[in-house]
Parts: structure tokens; sequence; C-alpha cells
């Protein structure tokens, strides 16, 4: 039976290559389209469709009582040693509802403590990033570790409608 979830397809990850490590290639800055995450209920069109938006595709949640949004990339793709920050480019269309609680944004890099926070998501006509503070360092050495990473609303029980979700971006803070 097909899962109504979906699954990554990492091939739609687009990377900016900055610093090279042997014959690995390094990243400053990774962007991920919608696909490349795994979005609960995103496999059933009832809840989640893909919809072309100004000059990408978006995921547009249709509607959920449950947001989970995650995805995770390869820590040997990242610079070592180096702070990043993730955002997610997002925006809610003018019917859009049931976003009165915050939105809870993770980062984990490997079996570390999550790094948490949270923001209210607003209606706006422009795709804009959330949130604005959720940073992370990469290790010292790569042990083939991974970022985790997503944008959960479970805690306020009200069905949700009218969120597009453009990309997700992970880049070097304050790059050399």
């Amino acid at each position: 039976m097909a899962s109504p979830h979906q699954k990554a397809i990492i091939n739609g990850v687009t990377m900016r290559e900055s610093k090279s490590a042997g014959a690995k290639t390094k990243c400053s800055k990774i962007v991920l389209n919608p696909r490349a995450l795994d979005i609960v209920w995103g496999g059933n069109n009832r809840y989640w469709d893909y919809v072309k938006d100004q000059q990408s595709e978006c995921a547009m949640l249709k509607s959920v009582c449950w947001l989970e949004v995650s995805g995770r990339v390869d820590l040997d793709k990242l610079i070592p040693s180096t702070d990043y920050q993730i955002k997610f480019s997002v925006r809610l269309n003018e019917n859009a509802s049931g976003w009165d609680k915050d939105v809870i944004f993770k980062a984990r890099v490997g079996y570390n403590v999550a790094r948490t926070t949270r923001c209210k998501l607003i209606k706006n006509k422009q795709f804009y990033e959330v949130p604005n503070e959720l940073t992370f360092k990469t290790p010292k050495k790569s042990s083939g570790g991974r970022l985790s990473f997503g944008m959960y609303e479970i805690e306020g029980q009200a069905w949700k409608s009218g969120l597009l979700i453009e990309k997700i971006t992970i880049s070097q803070v304050n790059p050399a």
C-alpha cells in the first residue's frame, strides 16, 4: 500500500560549492526544493499539492491539523567547523487559516541536542524567510552524520491551510 506521506527526492537539491577538502567538495550554501523534504500527508493531494508560483514549484498546504515538514542533509556536504543557518522560504496566501499558534523550527546536528526556535507565520503576498535564529555549527571532523531539520505545528490542534513552501536554504553565516 502506498504511503500518504511524501518522502524526500534528494535530486531536488541545488548546491553552491565553496571549498574543497580532498576529493570531496564542501558547500557554503545548499538550497532544497519542497520535493526534497519529508512532508506528513504530502503524498495525499487532499492535504497537499504542488503548484507553480512565480518561477518555482511550491508545496501548497490545502488542509492539515498536524503540520510536520522535515529534511536532512549529510554533514559531509558542509564545511567543517562552520556556522550555518537554516531558512524556510514561505508565505501564507490570502485564504490561509489556523495559524494562531507559533510554528516550531528545529535543527539537529548528528545526535546532538536539537536547536529549537518558534515564530508566527503571517499572511504576505511575497515569500519571506523564517525563522530568524536557527543556527548550528558543523563538527570539526566529518563523521558521516546528518543535519536534520524541520518545521512543526502540532500543538494547536486547529486545521491549517494556505501555506506555501518555496524552498529551504542552508547557508554559511558570515561567509568570508
